[in-house]
């Protein structure tokens, strides 16, 4: 059972670790039917020769395993489960399944916990898995139990075979009664295991304690090794395998915005990094509707014009592409990017940006997105939007597809006479979109914390006209809207506002969940979708900061803690050095000097036992033990009976033992072994 939670622990960690259910299933199941088939063999097998065979045999599953981990892998669990970076926990992790149907005996069965802890290390290492800890607590307990078990009955056996249990009332004694008997005489030490859990009780209580600080401690030194860690963490991209993002809901009330990496991007690296494009408006979300159609229409009247021509189309999809050049030079900008979670989102930027790779793309969100979650390396190709200048216009004629980015239906009465309120008098359609940006900016405060729309009303209404405060999402809302109320094509955007902070100097940039982000992006002729970024520039409410709405950062205390600590454990090594310098000029004590009379008496016993190849019986006095092993002895007997002697008088015969006791005692012995080691040689 012990081993059966043990190994299970690690398996269902090493799942839990890459982020595949089912990993963890396979393992836990696997490890069942294992435990289960080596209990029943040894029911069968016994004690019989055969039994001993489960150590040969489970170091060459464990070989196995290792060898054909791969082929496994492929077999059983979706591709690239297991990162390059974890590549030998899955050895481990089909070690211990495999190993499991060979644990007979309690050798194996402790050998068992050897890689389902190695897994414990991966896991750990790497910090994949945030329960990893309570599991692995709880595997130590298990651990030490079973050890402390094992050893106990080894111990017992020792000593039935050592006559322990021969003499007196030991005789009659069952099994059971010889464990218990145990737990009293010179072999309480490792008769129970109490001691180990005990022990492994205590390593729990002082990983607690000082895990955090010296993990805090050690952190300012992890800049100076570059290190790469997969990261295998569950992303808000991901869920059911499809993009969180393809529904975007909004004042929904506090945003808790953690840390967890999720993309590194290196090369050209924009401003902004959109996964999702939405362009119609429920009163409550944002959707992406595909609206097609091959039409041209009036912007402001909607009235038809006529079809598009490529020339046209071309003009839409690539507004600031010059005459006669080539989309690849109209994509002039190259940026590398590196998926560390298994997701769909693909960061990308630009008016119709070119994917480089060979995965099959989705582009039912308004971009570019994978159709199977993975890990993923690839590029994307894409062109510099132009800056746009105060006389900036929108087309005075929209294809079909930017004119769904018009659509105000389900815009409130009050934010279209906002925006006429804002634009009135104002011709430019650039100038009109920074009128109506500086509005949202005023009237809206940014907080983390700002609750959730009350049920029945609008949620840009609301944050426009009563609550003025809100996260990225009513910003970028209320901005599409106006925006929408003034004819301007406009479409709500997700995606990442990288922090410079996360770029190390080789250029690459780190992507973290707390950098997700929500604008909006207009559309002007030859120039193409522009970010209008509302929130840049607002009034954070205090607390209410996107690096704000995070746990209590306890490092700098820890910090200190550590450095304390630190200087405590400097303190103790000079004393104890200081201690040690001491006591080596201070007078023996009594127990000190009968302390060394009993190791010298421990050597002399070891030397005959070596010598003749019998131990020396509990039950046993010296006089009795040189007796039994006189005729092994030979010509040496009489010397060991007359140091036997000498130990019985200066043991038991006189109150004190003397230093000077002591070195006569240890003279006498170190001759005999001398003596022995001759005759042995001489054989």
């Amino acid at each position: 059972m012990l081993c059966w939670i043990s190994s299970s622990l690690a398996v269902f960690s090493c799942g839990q670790a890459v982020n595949t259910n089912a990993v963890s299933i396979y393992g836990v199941i696997g490890v069942t039917i294992g435990i289960w088939f080596s209990y029943l063999a040894r029911a069968v097998i016994g004690r019989s020769f055969l039994a001993k065979a489960d150590g040969v045999l489970y170091c060459v599953v464990a070989w196995v395993g290792v060898i054909v981990a791969k082929q496994l892998n492929v077999q059983f669990f979706p591709p690239d489960t297991f990162p390059s970076e974890l590549t030998p926990s899955s050895w481990l992790f089909w070690m211990t399944i495999l190993g499991s149907f060979f644990a007979w005996r309690d050798g194996t069965l402790i050998f068992q916990s050897i890689p389902a802890l190695a897994i414990f290390g991966f896991v750990g290492c790497y910090d994949t898995f945030k329960f990893v800890v309570v599991l692995f607590f709880l595997f130590l307990i298990c651990f030490a139990t079973l050890f402390a078990r094992a050893h106990g009955r080894d111990m017992q056996l020792r000593a039935v075979e050592s006559g322990y249990f021969l003499l007196g009332r030991s005789a009659h004694m069952n099994p059971y009664e010889q464990s218990m008997a145990l737990r009293e005489g010179p072999w309480r030490w490792a008769a129970g295991a109490e001691w180990a859990l005990g022990s492994a009780l205590l390593i729990i209580i002082l990983s607690s304690i000082g895990a955090p600080v010296v993990q805090a401690t050690a952190k300012p030194l992890s800049g100076i090794i570059s290190i790469r860690p997969p990261q295998i963490r569950n992303s808000t991209s991901l869920q059911n395998g499809t993009l969180v993002s393809m529904i975007a809901t909004v004042g929904n009330g506090p945003v808790k915005l953690g840390d967890n990496p999720a993309f590194e991007v290196s090369g050209k690296i924009p401003t902004y990094l959109r996964i999702g494009t939405f362009n119609v408006w429920n009163g409550r979300a944002w959707s992406m509707s595909l609206l097609t159609g091959d039409t041209l229409l009036d912007r402001m009247t909607g009235d038809y014009i006529g079809m598009e021509t490529p020339t046209m189309i071309d003009k839409f999809r690539y507004p600031n592409k010059k005459p006669n050049s080539f989309p690849d030079e109209y994509h002039s900008q190259m940026m590398s990017i590196r998926s560390l979670t298994p997701t769909r989102e693909l960061p990308q930027w630009g008016n119709d940006p070119t994917f480089l790779g060979n995965k099959s793309l989705d582009r039912t969100n308004g971009g570019l997105s994978f159709i199977v979650a993975e890990r993923s390396n690839y590029a994307i190709a894409y062109d510099k939007v132009p800056e746009p200048k105060m006389d900036s216009q929108v087309p005075k004629v929209l294809d079909f597809y930017l004119y769904s980015h018009m659509n105000t239906p389900s815009i409130s009465e009050t934010v279209k006479q906002l925006a006429a309120t804002v634009t009135k008098g104002i011709t430019n359609d650039y100038e009109k979109a920074l009128a109506l940006q500086r509005e949202v900016t005023g009237r809206i405060q940014y907080n983390t914390n700002a609750s959730a729309t009350p049920e029945g009303k609008d949620p840009i209404e609301f944050a426009l006209t009563e609550s003025h405060e809100g996260y990225c999402d009513l910003f970028a809302s209320s901005m599409v809207q106006l925006a929408r109320c003034a004819k301007i094509p406009a479409r709500y955007v997700i995606g990442y506002l990288p922090d410079s902070k996360n770029r190390n100097s080789s250029g690459t940039q780190l992507l973290l969940d707390s950098d997700r982000h929500a604008w909006a992006e207009l559309y002007f002729e030859s120039i193409g979708w522009v970010p209008f970024d509302a929130t840049a520039g607002a009034t954070v409410v205090a607390g209410g900061g996107r690096k704000d709405n995070k746990p209590t950062d306890y490092t700098g205390l820890i910090r200190l803690a550590g450095i304390v600590l630190n200087v405590l454990i400097g303190l103790a090594v000079i004393s104890g050095i200081w201690l040690f310098v001491r006591m080596r000029n201070m007078p023996k004590s009594v127990a000190m000097i009968r302390s060394e009379l009993d190791s010298e008496y421990v050597t002399f016993i070891g030397s005959i036992w070596k010598h003749t190849g019998h131990r020396r019986l509990l039950s046993e006095t010296t006089n009795e033990y040189l007796y039994r092993v006189g005729e092994q002895l030979g010509e040496m007997r009489s010397q060991a009976e007359e140091i036997g002697l000498m130990f019985t008088n200066k043991m038991f015969g006189q109150p004190e033992v003397l230093p000077e006791d002591v070195a006569e005692v240890r003279d006498s012995v170190q001759s005999f072994k001398g003596l022995l080691a001759k005759r042995q040689k001489s054989r």
